[in-house]
């Protein structure tokens, strides 16, 4: 929803960690290693490391296996570029 979108676009992109890693996955929005379109992401205020691929302008649908979460472009770093990331619900 829209809502829910405004609230975690909020969300500051803590930093953008820079990966180099040219291990191609199959399955992204996982635990680094990330794949090669993928950056490691960490959401200040938020523990742990995840990977993220940027918004083109939707977000790759294939999450890991018991993931219900649907993709969305709702991450923007310090430079503006934007980027995906599952949103659970509590």
């Amino acid at each position: 929803s829209r809502t829910t979108m405004k609230k975690f676009s909020k969300v500051l992109l803590g930093a953008l960690l820079a990966s180099n890693a040219s291990v191609s996955s199959a399955v992204h929005y996982e635990k680094p290693p990330c794949g090669s379109d993928e950056k490691a992401v960490q959401l200040q205020g938020v523990d742990g490391v995840f990977c993220s691929p940027q918004c083109n302008p939707g977000c790759p649908t294939d999450v890991p296996d018991g993931v219900s979460a649907i993709p969305q472009c709702v991450l923007q770093s310090p430079d503006g570029s934007k980027y995906c990331a599952l949103l659970c619900r509590a």
